[in-house]
């Protein structure tokens, strides 16, 4: 089918509606599922492989890294060759990764299979909300992205979980297999029921160095933040700089760009959720690594019961977001993120607290506000963002939304990776250096806490969407 024609397809059609939301869904729901369960394993993996704390940080590092390397590019491409087909073989790719992962004979080729891993995903979280937002009319849109939200936070939820379930009894190579007779399910859907494909009707022109600016100022800023404070780690940080500018020059004159920067700083709306979502996912995506290595390590629980633990926050999330996706359709946006990004950071200000004697209960409640802040932010900062375009440039728009997500998850993973490397050098962790680690795990927390603060301003002043 043409751009046109899936589109008439879907429009007033609520059975194949359905049916793009579920795989969607499902699709969302696996990313989180299998960053979030391999988190509690990191430990095992440590002990198993005999990786230092710097070498295990780059399992979720890579992992993110290459998402973030190649979202843009693939939300381009699904624009130029249609969304479906580069969500299918996103699922395709991540499913090899995860298998390959479960076989991976040292630290190395397991970073190595992280990154296949986020091949696939980079073009499954490029396309899913855009697939989303192009088949369901405005007035269920919020709604139909609150139940994509759901899902990612399920996945977050069981993660945790179902990781430290496998890790404990199966040890942790089960962890990158347990979930692909579902990866296989909606491989199926798609081809099955997922009709027709959306693609442009224009004739389009991939941006090649641009995507290789963007690359190399990626992996710049990567290698700078890990290699802290050794002068190599301070050159790269001082030449991703410069690709930062180089980028965003090549991104104005492009005659087809990767990204608009017109157009970002036209639309208020689009750029402020951007800037918010980036901070926000900075301050949160570290809390379960940090609080993974605090409860396993310095409180000396299994992995089971560590992941019992880590998903408070984000059943917290899958409750919310439905409900707010709803509100969101109907109330300002900024309203509801903005008290979210405030809960998010009393959630913060409480982890601040934690120690070798605090009660478990105390992170438990911690968690509850971050979960509640969340849930309250998603939702309504992707239906204002989205809800702000046309619909020909969904592909790449929801793209630089998940980019700003998953940058965000990468500079605050970036950043843990500096603290720790700074605090414990190449050490194992081990009892003897648990101060150090609690030091960089504080640390890492406060920062948190003003990325937190800074996301509610950003949020409240992106202006009125209706």
């Amino acid at each position: 089918m043409s751009y046109f024609n899936t589109n008439a397809y879907y429009q007033d059609n609520p059975a194949a509606q359905r049916v793009a939301l579920i795989v969607v869904c499902i699709g969302s729901f696996l990313n989180p599922l299998i960053l979030s369960s391999v988190m509690v394993a990191i430990p095992s993996i440590a002990n198993d492989l005999q990786a230092d704390a710097v070498l295990v940080s780059w399992i979720p590092t890579a992992f993110l890294f290459t998402t973030v390397v190649l979202m843009l590019p693939f939300g381009k491409l699904s624009d130029m060759y249609g969304r479906k087909r580069t969500f299918l073989r996103g699922i395709i790719i991540l499913s090899l990764g995860s298998l390959l992962a479960s076989m991976a004979p040292n630290i190395y080729v397991l970073i190595g299979c992280r990154v296949l891993q986020g091949i696939g995903a980079a073009q499954t979280m490029g396309t899913g909300m855009a697939i989303v937002t192009a088949v369901m009319p405005p007035a269920r849109r919020g709604a139909a992205l609150g139940y994509v939200a759901t899902a990612t936070y399920i996945g977050l939820t069981t993660g945790p979980l179902l990781g430290g379930f496998f890790t404990e009894h199966f040890g942790w190579r089960s962890v990158f297999v347990f979930h692909l007779p579902l990866a296989i399910f909606v491989v199926v859907l798609t081809i099955w029921k997922l009709k027709g494909d959306w693609k442009s009707d224009a004739e389009l022109r991939f941006d090649w160095v641009g995507s290789l600016i963007f690359a190399s100022w990626a992996l710049l800023v990567l290698l700078g933040l890990s290699m802290m404070p050794s002068w190599f780690g301070a050159t790269s940080l001082a030449f991703s700089c410069g690709l930062a500018y180089l980028f965003i020059r090549n991104q104005s004159k492009a005659e087809q760009p990767l990204v608009r920067v017109a157009a970002l700083r036209a639309n208020r709306v689009f750029s402020y959720s951007l800037i918010s979502a980036f901070l926000l996912y900075s301050a949160t995506f570290p809390i379960t690594f940090l609080l993974s290595l605090y409860l396993q390590y310095i409180k000396g629980i299994s992995p089971t019961m560590a992941g019992q633990f880590l998903i408070v926050q984000a059943v917290m999330m899958a409750i919310l977001s439905p409900v707010t996706g709803h509100l969101s359709d109907r109330y300002e946006p900024r309203l509801l993120t903005s008290f979210g990004c405030i809960s998010v950071a009393i959630g913060f200000a409480l982890l601040l607290r934690i120690g070798f004697d605090t009660p478990n209960s105390y992170v438990v409640v911690s968690q509850i506000f971050i979960g509640i802040g969340f849930g309250f932010f998603t939702t309504p900062n992707n239906n204002a963002a989205l809800g702000s375009l046309t619909s020909a440039g969904l592909g790449i728009a929801s793209a630089i939304l998940n980019l700003s997500r998953t940058l965000g998850n990468m500079i605050g993973m970036g950043v843990v990776m500096m603290i720790i490397a700074i605090r414990m050098g190449d050490a194992l962790i081990e009892p003897s250096n648990y101060d150090q680690l609690l030091s960089a795990i504080h640390i890492a927390l406060g920062l948190s806490f003003f990325y937190a603060l800074i996301a509610a301003f950003y949020s409240f002043s992106r202006g009125k969407v209706r």
